[in-house]
């Protein structure tokens, strides 16, 4: 993450493999699928009826011939029927007697053997056992094609915190959707890919290159050295993941146990920095009850391509089509009232009663609709009049649209993932859809969109790219570069002591008041002794006493939920949420 803590890393993997060679036959392949099914222990549970057929096919090659009647093959010479026909009949034909006579397991391992291209390495068991893997290596030499090999996978060090972003994986080679992406960037169709999220997106970062040798009259020689993927550092902060995480469940389970929210069924949190783009922290949740009591799921993979009608958080937007098709003008005022129209229901801002005379900082402080009513009805080219007939001479909705993508609402955010969705854009206008409009009820919107549009706003109108991506390291097969000296370690030495008493020591002493309190082991005294004797134990002095304090303070309420009541003597207070 931003702070370097690892987030994803690799684990070694013993892994049995086949790729058909030369000079292997059908046969062979049987007889393999046999010995194989004899060491190692599969789900076999997985076998299904077309697998068993599969391999009795392949096994009685010649006797299933005897299943097609002479008339079906004359019809084949013919061509009143086709060959996969003939291969149909036979399958269909198989009788209940026959398939009992197939060994399942070893229909199964045939199944894995041969599921796939024919040139690509088939995996038959990853996380094979030790004594499967020193089995099948002692054997090599009778399993033609069986490779052993020592792969790896990905270890999610957080378990399911942000795997729809990371992404998936190919199991071993290239998927055929993605056949051609991947070839034209150099890739092997043997190679494993990213197919999701960041894994996709930035897979050419973290793919590593294999060795390459030249064959010698003295044997091969390594003219090309293996060389391990890129890291990666994201502008998460995990810490403020975990804690968003945490909090988004305990709410949303709390507000599902209060009254009207049956439609309450999901929750979208970004959290960004509005200088840069970069995302610290996002989550999407859904809730729902199983056996009388919710249960709270994890839904970021489907942040991207959500969008919902986000309601009144967009008429700041609104406000700026106003301004800039001049209906209004810094401090304009308008009356808060209900909007009738002719042949339409009344419309009308949260209080029916009217909001009184509004400016504009005070139309968008007290949410007014009627004040957005009325500048959605200048921009269409009508004043309002009550009861009166809206037609729209100008086209309000283009106006409207294009301000709103100004903001980042209706695009693409540019954010660094495989799939965005733009929302869903209304295709009618007629009149009175663009009262709604304005107050965000039309057009919807993602929580991306709405990030980088507050974003817009607090970065002072610049629209900036939402970014995952920090930072790309080189690989050094274990050496540090310069340049990863100069950027990682040399502000943390130069820095040694600041970094200690803003991170180290407010940390050891929050957890030694917090472990004292819950082991319920802290002695009569003040929080200045407490501070005190945490201290001591790393041998840390000359801090500043108040900046570290403040952190502690912090750190007991956000990571602990601990409240200090009394500082003399000592009084702690457990925060219930």
């Amino acid at each position: 993450d931003r702070n370097h803590k690892l987030l994803v890393d690799n684990i070694g993997v013993k892994s049995i493999y086949y790729k058909r060679i030369s000079g292997v036959s059908l046969d062979d392949e049987v007889s393999i699928a046999k010995r194989l099914s004899e060491i190692l222990d599969l789900n076999y549970n997985l076998v299904t009826e077309s697998m068993i057929k599969d391999l009795w096919l392949i096994i009685n090659r010649r006797v299933s011939n005897n299943k097609i009647t002479s008339d079906e093959w004359e019809k084949l010479k013919i061509r009143k029927i086709t060959s996969s026909d003939i291969e149909l009949y036979k399958r269909n034909r198989i009788t209940s007697d026959e398939l009992k006579t197939i060994d399942k397991k070893q229909a199964y391992v045939y199944y894995l053997m041969n599921n796939g291209y024919s040139y690509q390495e088939k995996m038959i068991k990853k996380y094979t056992s030790d004594i499967e893997y020193a089995i099948i290596n002692s054997k090599l030499d009778e399993l033609k094609g069986v490779v052993t090999r020592l792969s790896w996978d990905r270890n999610y060090i957080y378990n399911d915190s942000l795997r729809g972003i990371f992404g998936e994986l190919t199991k071993s080679g290239v998927t055929s959707d993605l056949k051609e992406h991947y070839l034209n960037k150099g890739y092997k169709l043997t190679d494993r890919v990213g197919i999701s999220g960041l894994e996709y997106v930035y897979d050419e970062y973290l793919r590593g290159t294999d060795a390459i040798y030249k064959s010698t009259s003295e044997g091969l020689k390594n003219i090309v050295s293996e060389k391990r993927g890129n890291d990666i550092v994201l502008t998460i902060d995990i810490d403020l993941q975990l804690a968003l995480e945490e909090i988004m469940e305990k709410e949303m389970i709390k507000t599902k146990n209060e009254p009207n929210t049956e439609y309450f069924k999901k929750a979208f949190v970004v959290i960004s920095d509005p200088s840069t783009g970069d995302i610290l922290a996002l989550s999407a949740k859904s809730i729902n009850e199983v056996g009388g009591e919710y249960k709270v799921y994890d839904y970021t993979s489907f942040l991207p391509i959500s969008s919902v009608t986000v309601g009144s958080v967009i008429k700041g937007a609104s406000m700026s089509v106003g301004y800039k098709e001049g209906v209004i003008d810094i401090g304009t005022t308008m009356k808060d009232e209900c909007i009738k129209l002719y042949a339409t229901k009344t419309k009308c801002s949260w209080l029916r009663s009217g909001l009184g005379n509004l400016n504009d900082i005070d139309a968008l402080r007290l949410s007014s609709n009627s004040y957005q009513f009325k500048i959605a009805m200048k921009v269409s080219g009508f004043d309002y009049i009550y009861n009166g007939s809206f037609d729209l001479s100008k086209d309000p909705f283009s106006k409207y649209r294009s301000m709103f993508n100004s903001y980042g609402l209706g695009v693409k955010t540019g954010i660094d993932l495989k799939d965005e969705s733009i929302g869903i854009v209304g295709n009618n206008d007629t009149p009175g859809l663009i009262l709604d409009f304005s107050i965000g009820q039309y057009d919807t919107y993602t929580p991306l969109q709405l990030t980088q549009y507050i974003n817009t706003i607090a970065n002072n109108g610049e629209r900036l790219k939402l970014n995952l991506l920090k930072e790309v390291h080189e690989s050094t097969n274990g050496d540090i570069s310069d340049k990863e000296f100069n950027a990682i370690l040399k502000p943390f030495l130069d820095n040694y002591d600041e970094y200690i008493e803003s991170y180290v020591m407010p940390e050891v002493i929050a957890y030694y008041i917090a472990n004292s309190y819950y082991r319920n082991a802290t002695y009569e005294g003040s929080f200045l002794q407490h501070y005190n004797s945490a201290k001591d134990l790393i041998n840390m002095f000359g801090e500043n006493e108040e900046k570290v304090k403040a952190e502690v303070f912090k750190l007991l309420r956000v990571k602990y939920a601990l409240s200090i009541t009394n500082e003399n003597p000592l009084e702690i207070k457990k925060i219930e949420y």
